[in-house]
């Protein structure tokens, strides 16, 4: 399980994504992105009711183009679970609570089943609710499937195409796990690489929403 890996890449990944996308719909609205952090936008919003806001180019952006640009903001409090969702159902399911069954810490939520109903939810939730933490989830279980290299456990990704029952390993637990981790650290150089990268980025977010004061803002919406 790597932890910090699990947590940090998806935030930065999720983070990335995110600018990149308000940054294109700011541009095509006639709003410079140098200008308008969320909060900006959620002001200019209330502002253009009497068209008393004008942008970097002299313009007046419309009410409309102004609420697209700030519509539907990635709830990061779902990125941080579905990143870590899988080892949080497989592994006391499959190490711990039913060893003799399954002696393995990768079954059910980590195939590529559980990630496509993860997705269907999500759809589902949009749809109704025009909110996007059920997609929010399904991007952390993929960035976890792909962090872990379940292409290299075909029997449990495609599970159950190639046969209903999963693979079986040696002794299982917790104190089996944690030492196989400490064991991966060593065994594994590159494991350090993603460790690192993943811990810089929970670092810096965490720095960001603390001097920026929107630590309440993240639990109480997910925005960063």
């Amino acid at each position: 399980m790597l932890l910090m890996a699990h947590l940090g890449i998806p935030l930065g990944l999720a983070y990335l994504i995110e600018q990149a996308v308000k940054s294109r719909q700011l541009s095509r609205s006639g709003i410079s992105s140098r200008d308008k952090s969320n909060e900006d936008l959620r002001e200019m919003y209330a502002q253009a009711s009497d068209c008393s806001v004008k942008v970097s180019n002299g313009t007046t952006p419309s009410k409309a183009a102004i609420k697209q640009a700030s519509t539907f903001p990635v709830d990061y409090r779902f990125i941080l679970l579905g990143s870590i969702l899988p080892d949080l159902i497989d592994k006391p399911i499959g190490s711990v609570i039913f060893t003799q069954a399954f002696n393995n810490a990768r079954i059910f939520a980590h195939t590529l089943l559980f990630l496509f109903v993860a997705i269907v939810i999500g759809f589902v939730v949009f749809r109704i609710q025009k909110k996007l933490w059920g997609y929010c989830i399904a991007f952390g279980i993929f960035t976890h499937l792909v962090l872990d290299a379940m292409w290299l456990e075909p029997v449990t990704l495609f599970w159950p195409f190639l046969g209903f029952t999963f693979n079986q390993y040696q002794e299982m637990g917790w104190s089996f796990l944690f030492n196989l981790m400490l064991e991966n650290l060593f065994a594994k150089p590159e494991v350090y690489i993603s460790e690192i990268i993943g811990f810089i980025i929970l670092a810096f977010f965490s720095m960001k929403t603390i001097t920026e004061k929107k630590v309440q803002t993240f639990f109480r919406n997910g925005t960063l």
